[in-house]
């Protein structure tokens, strides 16, 4: 009996189509996102920061989506996004502190491939802080005012602060003021509580990150 031999290149394309034909080929089509976070340089914790809202959204064509909420004495570092389609995405990560969102900032081009996809994420202050001083018909002594009522009005157009203050502080400080335009009144309140001095309305601008300083001159009323 004989053997015919398979010519050599016959036998290479013969191995060739029987290793592709029984060839289980996995594509990973996901990835995971992991986000360290800080805020103005700082732990969460340091920058009072006692929750992080999260919200990824996919651009060019990626079409996932997450979001966590997570607080910063569980997760004090970062949190992870399993399973994202591979692609760009935008990142939006917001810090706050109870009721008041003190950092918030967007991130883009952050890329998903294959594996892990570490990423460290400083977030800008979404506050600074708004110091207002008063005078006087342009002087500085308080004379017969005891009390200075300050009325302000925030960038959303709700009541911000409407306090008396007591004139010899020579004015008062907010150290979490969202970024915005203000809107402030004073009144100058004698012993008797009669206003002998009132203020125009100013508009006072909050630049995030910034110390931000404002003299309302009052007038006599």
């Amino acid at each position: 009996m004989k053997y015919r031999s398979v010519p050599r290149i016959g036998l290479v394309a013969t191995l060739v189509a029987l290793a592709f034909s029984g060839c289980i080929c996995v594509v990973q089509s996901t990835g995971d996102l992991v986000v360290f976070y800080r805020f103005g340089g700082q732990t969460c914790d340091a920058a009072g920061v006692d929750r992080i809202v999260l919200d990824v959204e996919g651009t060019g064509g990626t079409n996932d989506s997450a979001q966590q909420e997570v607080d910063c004495a569980t997760f004090p570092e970062g949190v992870r996004f399993k399973n994202l389609r591979l692609g760009t995405y935008t990142v939006t990560v917001e810090g706050w502190a109870g009721t008041e969102l003190r950092y918030q900032q967007t991130f883009t081009g952050i890329e998903v491939k294959p594996g892990d996809n570490e990423y460290d994420l400083d977030v800008a202050a979404n506050f600074g802080t708004l110091k207002l001083f008063w005078t006087f018909a342009g002087s500085g002594q308080c004379g017969q005012v005891q009390d200075v009522r300050v009325m302000v009005t925030g960038p959303d157009l709700l009541l911000f602060d409407d306090a008396r203050y007591p004139c010899s502080g020579q004015g008062v400080t907010y150290d979490f003021a969202p970024a915005g335009t203000y809107h402030v009144e004073m009144d100058g309140i004698d012993a008797t509580g009669r206003i002998i001095y009132r203020s125009s309305v100013y508009e006072a601008e909050v630049i995030a990150g910034q110390v931000n300083e404002y003299v309302i001159d009052l007038q006599p009323n």
